[in-house]
């Protein structure tokens, strides 16, 4: 039997704060989770916001539920998608982004802005739990 724990507003802090990076290093993509690369591994290619936080989750750009973190263990993949879910739904209350995907996808939008979305929301999630 496999027990996992549960999600906590740090653990939520904490993706967003690997999203961040991740964008940082592997840059920003549109259009698709990620862009495919020859001879680079998915979770080294350009994404979208949302195949950054699917990264900084799973080690995959692939949403947990296309692509089992443990097919063992399905719960834990359950884990990991609630933890993206609950990324995404931090977004919305504290930066105002009601659709990650189509945000990120904006013409106008930049790694910075997802950077920057992404820290300020990492912040006030950190600012909540030292209340």
């Amino acid at each position: 039997m496999t027990t996992t724990t549960a999600l906590t507003v740090t653990d939520v802090a904490d993706v967003l704060d690997k999203a961040a990076t991740v964008i940082e290093s592997n840059g920003l993509h549109k259009g698709s989770l990620y862009r495919k690369q020859r001879g680079k591994a998915r979770r080294r290619c350009a994404v979208c916001a949302q195949g950054a936080l699917n990264i900084a989750a799973t080690g995959s750009p692939l949403t947990p539920s296309e692509e089992a973190v443990d097919p063992g263990h399905p719960n834990v993949v359950g884990w990991h998608f609630a933890l993206v879910i609950s990324a995404n739904q931090a977004l919305t209350y504290y930066a105002g982004i009601e659709d990650v995907p189509a945000w990120s996808d904006a013409p106008e939008r930049t790694a910075s802005d997802v950077v920057t979305a992404f820290r300020a929301v990492e912040d006030a999630l950190r600012k909540e739990v030292a209340a």
